[in-house]
This record gives structure tokens, C-alpha cells and sequence, in this order.
């Protein structure tokens, strides 16, 4: 993989930028508004090229905060190259809503549906995060420089490098094992299988209690539900109307004088209204009563029907049992193996589990010489030595005194992880763009340009940040930052 281009806008301290890359390339800069070379964004590059390549996954950061001070969002551009695939990636950062992405394959988007699908499809082009970060970036940090691992850890970290090549093999003997167990002859129940035809039989009539029977209790009771509740709904009204009617009839007995022209309200009066309102009310009550029996009917017929509807459950339940019962003693028939069948299959996956370890250690004695063909420049020799659990040591031998990796200093540490990290995607057949922000900071200039020298000979493109004036520009490309009122440009 190697990366031609990177545009972006809005990011952080930069209002638009646009860069092109070459076999090796270094970022420096300077910082006008505090005279010196920090805080220019050349980390911004390293991670707004990671962002581009795989979001938030690759970039260990958070999108919205990328953008930048001010403005609702940032676009990234860029072209890779994997193998003979010219693949255009364009990612929009958003402060509010969901972020973009989209990708050309050689001019052609494959049209997915989410920027999640393209993603994955990216991934098949330039690898998972976790390997990215260990095989691709040049850092001190845990979990990126893997030689820091331990014996165990570094064996697992490399097995997961091919651990493809076995893991299908192996899941495919796994479910062979599974199966084995699964139907083991010692789990018979049964000695004689029933027919097949009585568990369509079976089926049969359970279909036709859920399609008839059962189907149609349910529509009754629903139908009969509907009118009760239009006849609660009207004796809520009736109800209502006789409360207001009865409290008029209280109000009017107790009236004495006319609220409006204040004139005494005589018996006489108010007979003929009282007796209208006592009528009007008693026929009221007599409505709810009617429909109260109505409801108490459709309560009943309600009821009996619920009864009628659990009993044809009843009835399906304990057929769909029989049908249980009948189905596992019709799958005896797939009880044809035994426990030699499942010996030879976990004595299989024993195998390709040491064939994997065996696999490692062949594989570590290929990089190995690769490594030391590179670090002799420093008189070192590098061993990677199984233990009888089938873990890896590292050891560095130097002028002929043996020293184990953590008594290494920095710099030194640095030049053979990035040879370590070369030879391995070397072994893989595997080329292209490596990152080191500020990794390369620890070594000397000597050792700076020897890398540089390396990677002119090798097919790895190389972007790394350094504070280093002195590096040999006739082995790699300089992109200088100028920062100035808080404002980031590029210089090529």
C-alpha cells in the first residue's frame, strides 16, 4: 500500500492543505508565534492520514474534535495505491450528524449503502486497525512496538499475522468436533424411531388450529371486545349526562331568588322544570341499566369464549410436545458417532495448533537473518529463541556481550523495530507505507539516514514527523510546515 495525495480542510489549525508523497517522506516545521518547531501540526498530517484511511478505528480519536474551531466540518481527500488498485477516498467530518465516507476503486464506486459498508470494503484493501498499528506504525507506545511484548505476547502477536492460513482448517475440524459430540451414539434415548409420518400428521393438525380454530376464537373475542367498548363508551356518556342533570335538579331546588333579575322564584315555578329534570334523569338511569345487563352479557359471552380459545391452546401445546418428543426421537438416526470420533478430531486440532507454533518459529528464522542483514551496521546480532512453552525471546548480541531488548536504549530500540517491522511485511510479500510520529525523534542522525538508506533500496514508502535538520535530503522528500496567527500552511 502507498499513499499518492492527501487534501484536507478545515482541520485543526489548517484551512486547507494539500500534499503529495514520494518513497520517503519527513515533516518539519516552524512556529512563528512561539519560535519554535511545536505545535505546527505534523502530527495533524499522521493523523488526519490515518483518519482518512480508517476513521476513528485507526486514528484513536474523536472525528468532531478534528475539526476545525468554528466550523461544523472538515473534508479529507486522498488516493492510495494497493497493489494495481488506484483506490479515491473522500471522508467529511461532522461536528452534529453523522460523518461520510465514500471510496473509488479504480475510478468506479462500488455503491454501498452506509459509509460503514464502505469502510469494511476499505478494510479489505488496507487491513485491520490492530495490524495497521503493529506492522505499519514506527512508536515506542504499548501495542505498537511489538519487540516490547512479552515472550508470549509476541508469539500470539506474530501467530495472528498468518493466522488465517489456519484458522479454517481449524474452525472446519472444530465443527467436525462438534458434530461428533453432538450426536455421540451414547446419547440414544430411543431404540426404535417412529415414522415420518406421523410428525407431518402432527403437523399437520397444528396447522389447522392455528389457520381455523384458534384464528377464529380470536376474531370473535376481538369482535365481541369491539362492541363492548362502544357500549362502556356510551354508558360513559349516559352517565355523565345523568351526574350534570342531577346536580342542575339540586341547584334548582335550592334557588330562591332569579340570578339575573333577582325577583323571588315561587314553587310554582319551579314545579313543571323539576318535574321535567326528575324524568329526564330516571330515564337516564334506566338506559345505564339496560346497558349494564347488556355488558355483564357480553362479559359472559366473552369469557366463555377465552375458555373455549385456552382449551384449543391447551390442545396445540400438547400436540407441539408430542411433536418435540417425536422430532428428537427421529433424529437418533444422526446419532452415528463415537467417542473415537471425537479423539481423532481434538487429535487433529492438537496438530494444527503445533503445526501453527512450528509454522512461527520457521517463519521468525526466515526474518531473522533479514533483520541482521541491517542491524550489523550497529554490531548487532538479533535471536529470536523458542522457550519449551513455545515462546519467543528476544536476544541482542553486541561485540559479543548478549543483551536482552529492554536494556537497549531508545534509539536503538527504534532502528530495530522499524528493520523488524520492514522484514516482516518483506516476508509477506507485503510493500508500502509505514508511520512513525516523533518515533524517529530518538535516533541519531547516523542512524536517521541509515533507515533513510534502507528504505531507498526496499519497496516501503516511509512519512514520518522529525525535528532533525540534518536529514540527507537526496534520500527523502522534506514537507515543511509554517505556522503563523494560529493559521498552518504546507511548503513541499
Amino acid at each position: 500500500m502507498r499513499i499518492n495525495s492527501l487534501y484536507f480542510k478545515n482541520i485543526r489549525s489548517f484551512e486547507e492543505a494539500e500534499l503529495t508523497f514520494v518513497k520517503s517522506n519527513f515533516i518539519t516545521g516552524w512556529n512563528l508565534d512561539t519560535e519554535d518547531g511545536n505545535g505546527v501540526g505534523k502530527s495533524t498530517v499522521i493523523i488526519g492520514l490515518l483518519l482518512l484511511l480508517g476513521g476513528a478505528k485507526f486514528a484513536d480519536i474523536n472525528l468532531k474534535k478534528f475539526v476545525k474551531d468554528g466550523e461544523s466540518s472538515a473534508l479529507l481527500n486522498g488516493v492510495i495505491e494497493v497493489g494495481e488498485d488506484i483506490i479515491e477516498i473522500e471522508r467529511v467530518l461532522k461536528v452534529k450528524g453523522t460523518s461520510t465516507l465514500k471510496i473509488k476503486i479504480n475510478g468506479v464506486d462500488p455503491e454501498c449503502v452506509s459509509p460503514k459498508i464502505y469502510q469494511d470494503k476499505l478494510f479489505e484493501y488496507i487491513g485491520s486497525a490492530e495490524n495497521f498499528k503493529k506492522f505499519r506504525i514506527i512508536d515506542a507506545s504499548s501495542g505498537i512496538n511489538i519487540l516490547d511484548f512479552t515472550s508470549g505476547q509476541l508469539r500470539k502477536t506474530l501467530m495472528g499475522i498468518c493466522q488465517d492460513k489456519f484458522d479454517g482448517v481449524r474452525k472446519k475440524i472444530l465443527d467436525k468436533k462438534s458434530l461428533y459430540e453432538k450426536f455421540n451414539k451414547k446419547a440414544v434415548i430411543y431404540k426404535h424411531a417412529p415414522s415420518m409420518k406421523r410428525l407431518e400428521v402432527l403437523g399437520a393438525s397444528i396447522q389447522a388450529l392455528d389457520t381455523s380454530k384458534l384464528n377464529e376464537l380470536v376474531k370473535k373475542i376481538q369482535s365481541f371486545q369491539m362492541d363492548k367498548n362502544k357500549l362502556l363508551t356510551e354508558k360513559g356518556k349516559l352517565t355523565q349526562d345523568q351526574h350534570i342533570k342531577s346536580q342542575q335538579l339540586q341547584k334548582f331546588k335550592a334557588m330562591a331568588q332569579c340570578p339575573s333579575c333577582l325577583q323571588r322564584v315561587t314553587d310554582g315555578y319551579k314545579k313543571p322544570i323539576l318535574q321535567d329534570l326528575d324524568i329526564k334523569i330516571k330515564n337516564l338511569v334506566s338506559e345505564i341499566a339496560t346497558l349494564l345487563v347488556d355488558l355483564k352479557m357480553y362479559d359472559e359471552i366473552i369469557q366463555q369464549e377465552e375458555k373455549n380459545k385456552s382449551k384449543v391452546y391447551e390442545r396445540k401445546q400438547k400436540l407441539n410436545g408430542l411433536k418435540s418428543k417425536l422430532q428428537v426421537r427421529l433424529s437418533q438416526k444422526d446419532y452415528m458417532y463415537t467417542d473415537e470420533d471425537v479423539e481423532i478430531a481434538k487429535q487433529a486440532i492438537d496438530m494444527i495448533d503445533a503445526f501453527g507454533n512450528f509454522y512461527v518459529m520457521e517463519w521468525v528464522k526466515v526474518i531473522e537473518p533479514i533483520v541482521n542483514s541491517y542491524i550489523c551496521q550497529l554490531n548487532m546480532k538479533i535471536s529470536f529463541v523458542p522457550d519449551e512453552k513455545g515462546n519467543i525471546e528476544v536476544s541482542i548480541n553486541r561485540n559479543g556481550k548478549d543483551y536482552t531488548y529492554d536494556m537497549l536504549s531508545q534509539g536503538e530500540k527504534i532502528f530495530i523495530s522499524t528493520i523488524f517491522k520492514i522484514a516482516l511485511l518483506m516476508e509477506r510479500q507485503e510493500s508500502g507505507l509505514m508511520l512513525a510520529d516523533e518515533a524517529f525523534n530518538s535516533l541519531s542522525e547516523e542512524n536517521l539516514n541509515r533507515i533513510l538508506e534502507v528504505i531507498s533500496n526496499l519497496p516501503v514508502q516511509l512519512l514520518c514527523i522529525s525535528h532533525n535538520p540534518n536529514i540527507d535530503r537526496t534520500l527523502a522528500k522534506e514537507i515543511f510546515i509554517n505556522k503563523e496567527n494560529d493559521i498552518s500552511t504546507i511548503k513541499e
